[in-house]
């Protein structure tokens, strides 16, 4: 069997660009997904960093980076595997790639749906990819307990954790660094400002500076 290649796109040809937006539709529930050629575009532009995992020119895999949410802080957007790919260790491969890769920041933020917010067999699901992010290093942030997020299908807003996967500085966040970078994920992703509702409460449940 070939090995994985990863390596950071901003151009994306046909094949490519039909793979992976497979993937990311098959990975991500409405609610959570913005149009595919959204992301393509802030790619090309780097205003995101796109890497895709490869085998043998067939795409296994995808993380996106929305770069410099604070200073020397980078927030990991969505990270994908190719459902006949997964249990291979694809994810952990371009998850330890972005370390690599990135290992000059601080660190990187993670966004995970709450396992508080369901239960059964989804909470369990859940769990587990806190668990995967935990085996690679990342810790829940209990600093943001209403962290919430838009719900690109309409409705009700999406109950998230905020895990930190430390880089080269080891250590917790500051509640005023983590407001700063709240405030920027808002903006940088989420286009709210500051006096938005959705902001607000997020604020009010943060630990005050």
């Amino acid at each position: 069997m070939s090995a994985i290649a990863i390596t950071r796109l901003r151009q994306l040809t046909v094949p490519q660009r039909t793979q992976l937006a497979a993937i990311y539709t098959d990975a991500f529930p409405p609610s959570e997904r913005v149009e595919f050629a959204t992301l393509v575009t802030a790619a090309e532009t780097s205003a995101r960093w796109l890497f895709i995992a490869t085998r043998a020119d067939s795409a296994l895999g995808f993380a996106i980076i929305a770069p410099h949410i604070g200073h020397d802080v980078h927030l990991l957007e969505y990270l994908a595997v190719a459902r006949t790919a997964r249990g291979d260790g694809i994810g952990s491969t371009l998850m330890r790639h972005l370390a690599h890769e990135l290992r000059a920041a601080r660190g990187i933020l993670i966004e995970v749906e709450s396992d508080a917010a369901c239960a059964g067999a989804e909470r369990v699901l859940r769990q587990r990819r806190i668990a995967f992010y935990a085996r690679l290093g990342a810790q829940v942030i209990p600093g943001v307990p209403n962290y919430r997020t838009p719900n690109y299908a309409g409705g009700d807003t999406i109950a998230m954790k905020l895990l930190w996967l430390p880089l080269c500085d080891p250590a917790t966040p500051r509640s005023d660094a983590l407001r700063e970078w709240v405030r920027q994920i808002y903006a940088q992703v989420y286009h709210l400002n500051a006096n938005d509702a959705l902001v607000q409460k997020t604020f009010q449940g943060m630990s005050a500076p």
